[in-house]
């Protein structure tokens, strides 16, 4: 029989018809194959806001974590005005993947919340997350992520996946903020940010004042301060030899901010111990040693169990007793800490309510009942600096 040969142009239509068939089951379309394409299943998306202030314009990268080093970069974004960005990560390893997530220096600009100045971004601040395969992750990158990854790395000398959770939640608790990957900050000098939640709000607020710590501390001479360096000032924060005099010198930027033009929270310095309850001071005081923390829960944060575990105490003071009866005697000034009290309840009407009777008779050999002077003292520890040492019920 004979056949007419088929015209090329035939030939193309019935190829066109044939892949815009396969394309369109590769996308769901064309009935319930169900078909999805292998590849794409492998693949990952991280979002989020890189923010100190919103910066715009920046580059923002996911690189491998590989034994605790960073390593290949796997995508990139860049962000929108508001700080946002996306990035697609192909190929995620079918167990899942460790990333560090970094908005690169000199990449953006930002408005300083303290001062108003649009400034470039010149400090690399990095966050992190667990990515698997097929997932949508969210990450803020921020001061406060970055301050969170220096600490992992203090602590374990490389960023395994450990000590980075560890940080994160103790940097939240820190300063009294939300999860810090997953909260997006409120701008402070935002008049909406009134109304945004407690963890969005203190998040702001903490950023807020590390701008502050930067626009109080002075430059050598032929250079300016980044937040490079207010980052390494607060880092401190987090070494137990330090961490008295930078909670206050942070409070001190803090209230600075609040008590600014650009303060649009509603939130002032009288206010800031209920509303931001800075949390610096409950920093363990074991160097390089992160403990165990409860998880975060509902509003306000979870506290963090108390450290050091003989702390806090009260160190009190006596001398001088009362002369007079044949119980009293001349005495020298006697030191004995009191072991599991609060601050709150490390003052003198306190003291002599909690110890007077058996436990004050033991701890100084004698009836001190009529002592006339004395000083107390709130301490973390009664290691040192005690005659004697008493333990409440």
């Amino acid at each position: 029989m004979h056949r007419t040969p088929s015209h090329p142009a035939r030939r193309i239509v019935g190829s066109l018809a044939l892949a815009t068939t396969a394309l369109l089951a590769a996308c769901g379309g064309g009935g319930d194959s169900g078909y999805v394409d292998p590849a794409a299943q492998n693949d990952g998306v991280i979002s989020g806001a890189l923010v100190k202030g919103p910066v715009g314009a920046a580059e923002v990268c996911a690189y491998a974590l590989v034994d605790g080093v960073q390593g290949d970069k796997r995508g990139c974004g860049a962000t929108d005005a508001d700080g946002h960005y996306k990035i697609f990560v192909l190929s995620v390893k079918p167990g899942g993947e460790s990333l560090v997530v970094a908005g690169k220096r000199y990449t953006g600009q930002y408005r300083d919340e303290a001062t108003g100045t649009q400034r470039p971004l010149d400090a690399t601040l990095r966050s992190a997350v667990r990515l698997h395969p097929g997932q949508a992750a969210t990450v803020m990158v921020t001061p406060l992520t970055e301050l969170a990854m220096r600490r992992a790395e203090t602590v374990s000398a490389k960023l395994a996946d450990e000590p980075i959770e560890q940080a994160m939640a103790m940097v939240a608790h820190a300063f009294d903020t939300a999860d810090i990957r997953q909260t997006l900050p409120a701008d402070p000098t935002r008049p909406e940010s009134a109304s945004a939640a407690r963890g969005a709000r203190n998040y702001g607020l903490a950023l807020a004042g590390v701008s502050s710590l930067r626009a109080d501390m002075t430059p050598a001479p032929g250079t300016a301060v980044t937040v490079d360096h207010a980052l390494a000032e607060l880092a401190v924060a987090f070494r137990p030899d330090r961490v008295a005099g930078q909670d206050l010198k942070f409070k001190a930027a803090m209230q600075n901010f609040l008590a600014g033009p650009r303060n649009a929270t509603g939130v002032r310095p009288a206010e800031m111990a209920s509303a931001m309850s800075l949390k610096l001071a409950s920093l363990p005081l074991a160097w390089g040693v992160l403990p165990e923390m409860d998880p975060l829960g509902p509003e306000p944060v979870t506290p963090l169990p108390p450290v050091p575990t003989d702390g806090p105490a009260c160190r009190v003071t006596v001398s001088q007793p009362a002369a007079g009866g044949s119980y009293y005697f001349v005495m020298q000034p006697h030191r004995f800490c009191v072991r599991r009290v609060e601050a709150a309840q490390c003052e003198v009407g306190t003291m002599q309510g909690l110890l007077r009777g058996d436990k004050l008779y033991n701890a100084l050999q004698g009836p001190a009942f009529g002592m006339t002077e004395h000083a107390v003292e709130p301490v973390d520890t009664c290691t040192t600096g005690a005659d004697t040492t008493i333990d409440l019920p």
